[in-house]
This record gives structure tokens, sequence and C-alpha cells, in this order.
């Protein structure tokens, strides 16, 4: 058996820019914006005049109005594409940003602005899912050793309860590193119960 055609392919991890470029390729930018001069070159043309002209003007920084401006879609639409948010989307997104205060969402939203000490919601926010984080890596410690001890780890939520569940971290500060199953469903380490087995075969 040749082994070659066996061997498992490495996974592919995009990075910002090839997502940048997938995004670009499946919503054309408009023509006579910088976003349109890059289209051009992405698809091997030579720019027209427009889009030349405003790659000369203002490279990468021109708004372009779509129908999610006025959101934060909108916003997040604008700085894909490395343009300045219009005004709609800017005031869109500073009411986002206020609906996130006091959630650790808000408090990285601080922390990006250099304002993280100037929130107190969203400090406390923040100290609690260090805790949290601290509180399941101490108990998913202990269940990772009651497995090398023999134990049986299942899950304890309901609608997924006395299912096989593994340890599968998505990345290092992952709070629910516990996969339920084969699925995608993951569980913190205080959804997680180790059955430990009998003599007899049993598990008590």
């Amino acid at each position: 058996m040749n082994s070659r055609y066996y061997t498992k392919s490495p996974r592919t991890v995009l990075t910002d820019k090839d997502r940048r470029m997938i995004d670009l390729l499946l919503s054309p930018p408009a023509c006579g914006t910088p976003e349109g001069f890059r289209g051009h070159a992405l698809a091997h043309e030579a720019p027209c005049g427009a889009c030349a002209r405003a790659w000369e003007r203002t490279p990468g920084t021109a708004p372009v109005e779509r129908e999610t401006c006025a959101s934060n879609r909108g916003w997040m639409d604008h700085r894909w594409r490395m343009e300045l948010p219009c005004e709609r989307c800017v005031k869109a997104r500073e009411e986002y940003e206020r609906s996130l205060c006091g959630s650790y969402r808000g408090w990285m939203i601080h922390r990006r602005s250099g304002t993280q000490d100037d929130c107190a919601p969203c400090t406390a926010a923040a100290r609690e899912y260090q805790n949290r984080l601290e509180r399941s890596r101490g108990a998913s410690f202990k269940m990772r050793g009651q497995q090398r001890a023999g134990a049986v780890l299942v899950c304890t939520r309901p609608g997924y309860r006395d299912q096989f569940v593994t340890y599968a971290p998505r990345r290092r500060s992952d709070p629910y590193p516990w996969r339920v199953g084969s699925g995608p469903f993951h569980v913190s380490a205080t959804d997680v119960a180790a059955v430990l087995p009998d003599t007899d075969g049993a598990s008590r």
C-alpha cells in the first residue's frame, strides 16, 4: 500500500488577508472607489479611470454607502474593506458599544481603546470572567486526573445528560473545553461528572 495516497492533508488556515480577498470576490466593490481598484487587481484587470483616480486620491480609505450602513454590521463592512466608516455607521457602532457595557466583550472594546479602567461595570465583568475561567481550569485539571485514574466522564447538562465528553479546547483560554460526544457542542467542567467503574464492571 502506498502511504502517500492515504496521508492526511494539513488543515488550511486562512489569514485575515485571505478572508478579505474571498469577501471581495463574493461581493464585488463599486467602481470609482479604492476597493474598486483592488477588485480590478484581484481580477487581473487594468483599473478603470474612475478607480485609478480614487486610488490616487485616497488609497483604501474612501467609504462606500451600502444597505448595511447605519448598523454595526455596516461599520464592520467598512473596516473589513479598509474604508473609513461613514457617519451613520460610526453612530451605530457607538450605540452598539454602549449596549455591551457591563460585559466582558464591553471590557475588550475598552481595552482596545485604552479605556479599560474608566468603566467600573465592564471591569467587574472582566474580573468575574477571569475568575470563572480559573475555576473552570481547576475543575478541568481535576476531571482529567480522574479520567487518567480510570473514570468515565459524562455530561450533566439537561438535554445532553450521560453523554460522553472529551477534553478538546478550541483555544488556550477556552472556558468551555469539554466537547460533548462527537458534535460541536462544548461545556465547561462544571457540567462534567466522573463515573467510577466498580470491580464487577458496573459503574457507580
